[in-house]
């Protein structure tokens, strides 16, 4: 079996990445600790509190999906800051013969106000090496203890421009949402009048993808929506360039 670790920035990719995965066949949704993959047994902490005596609401416990080629665990780090951070820690929990089991690894963010390859560029610098991990940037491979993986990367919204998660979920909303989104798009437009800051470009896309989550997943978080609803489908996969190359990244790494 392939094993594929994957570092996110936000709850919201994860519940993107599985409803993406679960399309190319990778569906089978872990619940059980006893239908994981030994791979990935030791990435469950066996403890509370998780970090020192701080109360995270956040678990650090990954999802995980798979089928009978592919294994996927899915982590999210609540921050784009945090992604090495998170990604070299997991990894310091792995034995050396889990390590061996991983095929490859990939660590998704928002560009926001940046190009994709200098927000890639932050986001790699913000490493900290170390003897039993250190990355060659030319061949994106990292060292891990005497294990090389392959490294991969994706940029929120299409790996090449400025913006986020939510650029991407609009453009699949053109697709499958149309009336709520113009719906969504006039609401947050006179409420911005009350509301400043979703004056700002970025607030008004978070705001408009939550009136459309809402609407049809009422009182529930954008992520149920994602993982339930259309954003990601068939269709959105043939007609949407920003899902396509996310689509296409993810390809890369796991059919490769």
């Amino acid at each position: 079996m392939r094993n594929y670790l994957i570092i996110v920035e936000g709850a919201h990719d994860i519940a993107l990445l599985e409803k993406l995965l679960r399309l190319n066949g990778v569906d089978e949704k872990i619940s059980n600790e006893n239908s994981l993959p030994e791979v990935w047994k030791h990435t469950i902490p066996t403890r509370y509190p998780f970090h020192a005596d701080r109360l995270e609401r956040i678990t650090p416990i990954p999802s995980f999906v798979k089928n009978s080629e592919v294994s996927v665990a899915i982590k999210n780090a609540n921050s784009d800051t945090e992604i090495m951070n998170v990604l070299q820690q997991t990894l310091h929990l792995m034995e050396v013969r889990e390590l061996d089991q991983v095929s490859g690894i990939m660590l998704i963010c928002d560009a926001d106000n940046l190009k994709a390859d200098e927000k890639r560029h932050r986001l790699l610098a913000s490493r900290e090496e170390k003897e039993d991990f250190m990355l060659d940037e030319k061949t994106m491979e990292l060292n891990v203890s005497i294990k090389k993986i392959p490294l991969y990367t994706f940029i929120f919204p299409d790996n090449s421009g400025i913006g986020n998660l939510e650029n991407l979920l609009l453009q699949t909303a053109e697709v499958e949402y149309p009336e709520l989104l113009k719906l969504a798009s006039e609401y947050v437009e006179k409420a911005s009048d009350i509301c400043t800051d979703l004056k700002k470009e970025q607030k008004a896309k978070k705001a408009k993808v939550g009136c459309i989550a809402n609407a049809m997943k009422p009182g529930k978080a954008n992520q149920v929506s994602i993982a339930d609803d259309n954003w990601v489908s068939r269709r959105t996969m043939s007609e949407c360039s920003m899902l396509k190359m996310l689509d296409k990244s993810l390809k890369e790494m796991i059919c490769k």
